[in-house]
This record gives structure tokens, C-alpha cells and sequence, in this order.
């Protein structure tokens, strides 16, 4: 997943995440709530139906 993310949009995710229906935050107009979506996580409020993430994150050297 994040290979394609890569090849196709041209970002390097750190993790990529599914994420059951109905989860997500969103606005009254249907647009991700990113900041509510950040504390949700932080807070293990929301957790992944599956997840892709590397063994190392990408900033380590």
C-alpha cells in the first residue's frame, strides 16, 4: 500500500491504515476531521482493521 501510495501520488507514507466503516471523523459535509482523527489515534481511541506500517520508521537513520 504505501509503495502505490508512493508510485501514484508521489508521497511516502509512514503507515497506512484500513480502518472499519464509519470511523472516520468527518465534518458535516463529509470531509476528513484531520485534527480528530490525529487524537483518536493518539489516544488508541480508534484502531486498525488492518494495518501496513514499516519496521522502522522512514526519518530513522
Amino acid at each position: 500500500m504505501r509503495r502505490a501510495a508512493h508510485q501514484r501520488a508521489g508521497i511516502a507514507p509512514d503507515a497506512c491504515w484500513f480502518v472499519p466503516g464509519g470511523a472516520m471523523p468527518l465534518t458535516e459535509n463529509g470531509k476528513m476531521q484531520h485534527a480528530a482523527l490525529r487524537r483518536r489515534i493518539e489516544c488508541g481511541e480508534l484502531t486498525p482493521a488492518w494495518c501496513d506500517t514499516p519496521r522502522e520508521p522512514a526519518h530513522a537513520a
